[in-house]
């Protein structure tokens, strides 16, 4: 990797492709049997007697597990362990007994406080997914609302294997979703890290369910409760949703936010306004806290999706460097059986390449011997230099360490600078 390249980024890359394809080999076969319970809850508002469906998602016609939510919106639901280490995704509708108190400064004709009928919520669809380990019996604090829908809905339009991935690159993706939601919004997605480990609570609930957060976290997770409160219609808050993330699925392919998602933002943003200033006028905002407007709608540049894989890009200030980097290459597993997968394509750009091959060795150990990783028998062969391209190869034996048992892969992977 590039000597120029930010500690962060480097960490980011070496998370992208340290440990694809170890994901599940901690545990053996009999674990596969073992069911998984799914704890979550559904917040637009708190969303109380709705449907839950889980689906393997490479078969979203059968549900691996259905259940209901309760009063809270909270739902457990068991999956087989069968469907450990692959995406399964979280489906909620309505029903005729779903209800749910209006979190917005008006939801459609119904009042900020007031309960909303399934009538009313007009077939409301809500998602959100996760990658269990296999081996693993339970899956805890699942968000589903808005935002996660919007994220979900924006990883399987971007990914060309949704299906196929594994919690390590779903992870990237997260990532990767996370900040092109709510930087569209010039939130600084860095505070947030992942939408899909964080509890948004409910809007019309911040100061009985924050009440045991910091000043920091309630401030973050009021402005995110009233961005999730905001998708609020007098027709089809689905619908809403939906434009929301079709424009940013439209803005990554445009490089940026099309007049009809700015315009869309703006709806967005006035609701989010006008909640404000209701919560404020009520006393219903945490005490102590200050929570900052929404600042200038901007799309992030520097880092989008792109066939199939990742790109980041850092910036150029004039020290980073104009090469770009690409990684590609395969993982292999030997245990418990031989398996052999693709590394998610890795682009840097803004970069520059190691003038030896020991600096990029020195890079890697650094940045991947962490929590119970250790790297051996790692070689890098610089097969050419010019000008305008650089292109090392590397194979390296990794092997991870958690409660006691042991995993090893084999990766070969090679680096391309070009410029």
């Amino acid at each position: 990797m590039s000597t120029k390249l930010s500690l962060n980024i480097a960490k980011s890359v070496c998370s992208i492709i340290l440990l694809s394809g170890l994901t599940g080999c901690f545990g053996d076969d009999d674990d596969k049997t073992q069911d998984v319970s799914v704890q979550g809850k559904v917040v637009k508002g708190t969303l109380a007697n709705a449907d839950v469906n889980l689906y393997n998602a490479g078969n979203m016609s059968t549900p691996v597990g259905t259940g209901t939510t309760n009063a809270d919106g909270e739902f457990d639901i068991s999956i087989p362990g069968t469907s450990n280490g692959k995406p399964v995704v979280v489906k909620v509708t309505t029903n005729a007994n779903t209800t749910m108190v209006c979190d917005a400064d008006k939801c459609g004709s119904v009042n900020r406080g007031d309960t909303m009928t399934s009538t009313e919520l007009d077939g409301l669809e809500l998602t959100s997914h996760f990658v269990a380990e296999k081996g693993d019996t339970e899956v805890t604090d699942l968000p589903v609302n808005s935002l996660t829908t919007a994220a979900t809905k924006v990883i399987m339009a971007q990914s060309t294997s949704f299906e196929n991935i594994d919690a390590t690159e779903l992870k990237t993706l997260q990532e990767t979703a996370t900040k092109v939601v709510l930087e569209s919004f010039g939130l600084n997605s860095a505070t947030v890290g992942n939408l899909f480990n964080i509890d948004i609570p409910d809007a019309s609930k911040l100061t009985t369910e924050l009440s045991t957060d910091s000043d920091s976290s309630k401030a973050l997770k009021s402005q995110l409760a009233m961005l999730n409160a905001s998708f609020a219609t007098e027709t089809n808050i689905t619908a809403e949703i939906e434009k929301f993330y079709n424009g940013i699925n439209t803005s990554i392919g445009n490089s940026g936010l099309t007049a009809d998602f700015t315009s869309y933002l703006n709806t967005l943003k006035s609701r989010y306004d006008d909640l404000y200033s209701a919560l404020n006028a009520a006393g219903e905002l945490p005490t102590g806290v200050s929570i900052p407007d929404l600042a200038q709608f901007a799309w992030p540049d520097n880092i989008t999706f792109e066939n199939g894989g990742v790109v980041i890009d850092p910036g150029n200030n004039g020290t980073e460097g104009n090469w770009t980097l690409v990684i590609t290459g395969t993982s292999t597993v030997t245990s418990p059986v031989t398996v052999t997968v693709d590394i998610p394509q890795v682009t840097v750009k803004n970069t520059t390449p190691p003038t030896n091959t020991d600096e990029i060795a020195n890079q890697l150990k650094q940045n991947t011997e962490v929590d119970g990783v250790t790297v051996s028998d790692y070689s890098f062969e610089e097969v050419e230099r010019t000008a305008n391209k650089v292109v090392i190869k590397y194979s390296a034996t990794i092997s991870v360490s958690s409660g006691g048992i042991s995993a090893t892969q084999t990766q070969n992977l090679t680096y391309t600078w070009t410029k």
